[in-house]
């Protein structure tokens, strides 16, 4: 019988989000690229847009499965390098507790553009709204979050990474603990939640009152 080591398993969920994920988020760009394209230059270029539009007809749902693959790719690689280490080690070194928070974030992220994106599938995508540029933004985040956790992963691997040069340059220590206290995450986290309930509220209060314009103009 052959027998498949964890490290094994891990790389190959490694290569699953990474190649997801990069195509979600080239596939969000080109999304936006088109949307930017009908806001500010509405019938210029039209030889460039005609290949513009080709493109953009299957990025929308082509992102959306790429990105529930990458979520899934991401969590079955948090799960397999868990498997690969004691947890002792993971909470005691302050590289590979970055190493989860990133990638908690770069998942939560992932989810929400994935939710917009389901629970809005008809209008994700429409000009003049702010859901696009929510959605794409949650991507865009995510994608970074799981870039991070990448380059942090290939550290503790000990491989090293291509963000190596940047966080040199920036000064970042890889393993001085990146995790906020409670001081500081509690009213960050409420602040993004009132935000997040406002933008709801006033979603579904324009939703209403278009439902309601459009019911009094039919005769």
């Amino acid at each position: 019988m052959v027998e498949v080591s964890m490290q094994a398993i891990h790389a190959v969920t490694v290569e699953m989000h990474g190649g997801m994920l990069t195509l979600a988020i080239v596939c969000v760009l080109i999304k936006m690229a088109d949307l930017t394209y009908q806001r500010f230059l509405p019938g210029k270029v039209p030889r460039l847009y005609r290949y513009l539009a080709r493109a953009s007809a299957p990025a929308g749902p082509a992102a959306v499965l790429a990105a529930i693959g990458g979520v899934l790719g991401l969590v079955a690689s948090a799960i397999t390098g868990y498997l690969m280490s004691s947890g002792s080690s993971l909470t005691n070194d302050p590289l590979a507790m970055n190493k989860v928070m990133v990638t908690i974030f770069a998942i939560e992220l992932w989810s929400v553009f994935i939710f917009l994106a389901i629970r809005n599938s008809r209008d994700l995508w429409q000009v003049r709204r702010p859901l696009p540029l929510l959605a794409s933004t949650a991507a865009f985040l995510g994608f970074v979050s799981s870039v991070v956790g990448g380059s942090l992963g290939g550290t503790m691997a000990g491989k090293g990474s291509i963000l190596d040069p940047l966080w040199g340059l920036l000064g970042v220590d890889l393993h001085t603990s990146w995790i906020l206290t409670m001081q500081t995450a509690i009213p960050i986290a409420v602040a993004l939640n009132v935000a997040a309930i406002l933008l709801l509220v006033r979603t579904a209060r324009r939703s209403s009152a278009a439902r309601t314009f459009a019911e009094e103009s039919v005769p």
